[in-house]
């Protein structure tokens, strides 16, 4: 269902194996991929991180801003150890790269990506870990800049969209409860 609500079709074959996906809108009508570029104009030179959790996604939101002509790496598991080193570094290092698009799954860990000062969540899944550390990319200790980076999630009204952002934030006010972090407004 939130793969469709991002204006994707999967479609699987009879033994339930997916085989291949259809596109339900075209990029340039669909409504969160134009949210999207929406966001990405009003945030001027600011460098941005799209978070998506399906690779049709991805590769519309790239198609998307390749027809823009708004530069951007992407990461995600089809991308190669050495093409992901490079997307990394570009992200980081070259000021004509705009945008790092990804998977949570495959860059949301480990990367540090604090050049970022908006990310855009254009879908998450149910695994709240996976969206802390992803937001945590943006982040480098000791770096005033980054005590404010600002969060954009993509929600359908009445989708699965607005029922998994309210699973992730009972599992983060809980895990905040046992561990006493204490609760901090969150997504």
């Amino acid at each position: 269902l939130q793969e469709i609500v991002g204006g994707y079709l999967p479609q699987v074959d009879e033994n339930g194996q997916r085989i291949g996906t259809v596109e339900l809108i075209p990029p340039s009508r669909n409504p969160k991929i134009n949210e999207v570029l929406d966001i990405i104009e009003e945030s001027g030179d600011q460098k941005i991180i799209i978070w998506a959790r399906f690779r049709a996604e991805i590769e519309g939101i790239c198609n998307a801003l390749k027809h823009a002509g708004i530069s951007f790496v992407a990461f995600h598991g089809g991308v190669s150890e050495a093409d992901r080193i490079s997307a990394r570094t570009r992200f980081q290092e070259d000021a004509g790269v705009k945008c790092f698009v990804g998977n949570p799954a495959a860059g949301g860990i480990g990367l540090n990506l604090y050049a970022a000062s908006v990310a855009i969540y254009f879908s998450n899944s149910f695994d709240t870990e996976q969206r802390v550390q992803s937001e945590d990319r943006c982040h480098r200790i000791g770096s005033d800049r980054h005590k404010s980076v600002t969060y954009f999630d993509l929600v359908g009204t009445g989708t699965v969209d607005e029922k998994v952002l309210s699973v992730m934030r009972k599992n983060k006010k809980l895990s905040d409860e046992i561990m006493k972090d204490g609760w901090r407004p969150w997504i």
